[in-house]
């Protein structure tokens, strides 16, 4: 039978190891913790620059499109009669398009 004694060291020495134990997992958590803030402050700078980058390119484009709608005239409004002259060849090319479909159906049957 385990003596007082016996049982007082294994007690301390299981105390110990636990303590070590403690100890490391403590220090390496301490570690992945610096770790986790150097690279939150990193993608904090990262953010910073793409922000600024973002906000200078809008900045730029706000000024040429001011520039452009200032120095462009009024564009041309299409008359009907040209609308109509497209729309007419667009028609004649749609039905030259059926006509050739037409024809290579012919050739694969």
């Amino acid at each position: 039978m385990p003596t007082l004694k016996e049982s007082t060291e294994k007690l301390v020495a299981a105390t110990d190891r636990l303590l070590q134990d403690y100890k490391m997992e403590r220090s390496s958590r301490k570690a992945e913790e610096e770790k986790a803030h150097a690279q939150i402050k990193d993608l904090k700078e990262q953010l910073t620059a793409l922000q600024n980058k973002y906000e200078s390119a809008v900045d730029k484009y706000e000024v040429a499109l001011s520039a452009s709608k200032s120095s462009s005239p009024n564009p041309t409004i299409q008359s009907h009669d040209t609308a109509a002259f497209s729309a007419d060849q667009i028609d004649a090319l749609v039905e030259e398009i059926d006509s050739c479909l037409s024809c290579l159906n012919l050739q694969n049957n």
